[in-house]
C-alpha cells in the first residue's frame, strides 16, 4: 500500500483490518483451485484497470492512509506508551 501499489488478497485473518478494507479483498476459498480461479479474476480485473487516472489517484490516496497509519515514529510512539503503561502496573 505504501508503495502505491495496488494490493489483492484474501479476506483473512486480520489484513481487512491492516488494510482498512482500502484493498482489493475477495473471499477465501479452502479448495485451493477455487481460490486461485477467485484470485485470477480479481488480478485480471486489476491489472486492466490499474492505468486507469481514477484508480491511480485511488491508489495515491490508499498510500497517503497507509503512511500515516504505519508511520514509523506513531508506531514507536504507541509502543513506548503501552510498554511504559505495563511497566508503571
Amino acid at each position: 500500500m505504501s508503495a502505491g501499489l495496488m494490493c489483492i488478497h484474501p479476506n483473512l485473518a486480520g489484513l481487512s483490518d491492516t488494510s482498512g478494507s482500502l484493498t482489493s479483498m475477495y473471499q477465501f476459498d479452502q479448495d485451493f483451485n477455487a481460490h486461485a480461479n477467485i484470485f485470477y479474476q480479481i488480478l485480471d480485473n486489476a491489472i486492466g484497470v490499474v492505468n486507469n487516472e481514477n484508480a491511480q489517484n485511488y491508489l495515491k490516496y490508499v498510500k497517503s492512509y497507509a503512511d500515516n497509519r504505519f508511520n514509523i515514529n506513531k508506531i514507536a510512539r504507541q509502543w513506548e506508551d503501552l510498554l511504559t503503561g505495563l511497566k508503571m502496573q
